[in-house]
Formats: C-alpha cells, sequence, structure tokens
C-alpha cells in the first residue's frame, strides 16, 4: 500500500462521517441517532483505523503464506490462493470444535 492509499483510508471515512453528521443535523436527526460533532468523527477515525489495520493484518498474512510456500520449494501460487486454502481449514477446524 501506498502512503497516499493509506492517507485516504483513515481520510474518506472521516469526510464521510462528517457528511452524515450534516446530513443528520439538517434532518433535525430524523433519520440517525442525535450525537455531537465528536462523535461522528469519532467513528469515522475508527472506522479508518480498523479498515487500515485488517488490510496491512491479510497483507501479512499474505506474505506469511508466500514464504511458507517457497520454503517447501512449490512453485509460486495464485495471489492470495495459498491464504484461501489456509483459511477454509482453520474454518473447518473450528466448525467441527464448535459443532462437537
Amino acid at each position: 500500500m501506498r502512503l497516499e492509499g493509506a492517507i485516504l483510508s483513515v481520510l474518506t471515512p472521516l469526510i464521510v462521517s462528517y457528511g452524515l453528521y450534516y446530513v443528520a443535523k439538517s434532518s433535525d436527526y430524523k433519520y440517525f441517532i442525535k450525537m455531537n460533532y465528536t462523535d461522528y468523527m469519532w467513528i469515522g477515525q475508527m472506522t479508518g483505523f480498523l479498515s487500515l489495520m485488517g488490510f496491512l493484518m491479510i497483507s501479512f498474512f499474505k506474505r506469511c503464506a508466500y514464504i511458507s510456500v517457497l520454503a517447501l520449494g512449490e512453485s509460486k501460487p495464485d495471489e492470495g490462493e495459498k491464504l484461501r486454502q489456509i483459511l477454509m481449514k482453520k474454518s473447518a477446524i473450528m466448525q467441527v470444535w464448535y459443532n462437537t
């Protein structure tokens, strides 16, 4: 992810939350929960931060899956294919564990 992508991923939810605050205030909170300006900005900031952290976490898992494939001597897999296989195995194990 480039720097401008990271900045936009944090700023875009802030701008959207400001727009929602403006619409909520102009409609006299008819369709939105009545909150003050700082609450809307806090929600936007946390949404942007969590989306950035989620992207970085998925990129980390993809990189780890790719390194494990290289260590086994296999050819380069499709982008994210190994991650999908790992997640499917883990979800099947969790499903069996949860149902027993």
